[in-house]
């Protein structure tokens, strides 16, 4: 069980992330774990299905992540194609 979870988290984890100004920057340990966690219980909650429960919603999405599919894997996909574009402006983060 503990093995698919991580295949999951590792199937969702982004590398980097877009600031105000769509700077790419990289991304710590945990904050990769936090972004993690709050893409898949965001997804869950906009899930429109009412009557299922949370946790039914929840293991969907990880069971989807764990298949490398799903809307918050295409949600990690989309934020490495605009850090991807938007890579000319690297060059003005400061920290």
């Amino acid at each position: 069980m503990t093995s698919k979870l991580y295949k999951s988290r590792s199937n969702i984890e982004s590398y980097s992330e877009l600031l105000v100004l769509q700077v790419p920057v990289p991304l710590t340990d945990n904050r990769r774990r936090f972004l993690v966690m709050k893409w898949i219980i965001t997804e869950c909650r906009d899930n429109k299905h009412r009557r299922t429960h949370m946790y039914e919603k929840l293991s969907q999405e990880l069971l989807a992540a764990f298949a490398n599919e799903g809307n918050v894997v295409k949600r990690k996909h989309d934020l490495h194609k605009m850090a991807e574009a938007n890579r000319a402006y690297a060059h003005y983060r400061w920290w």
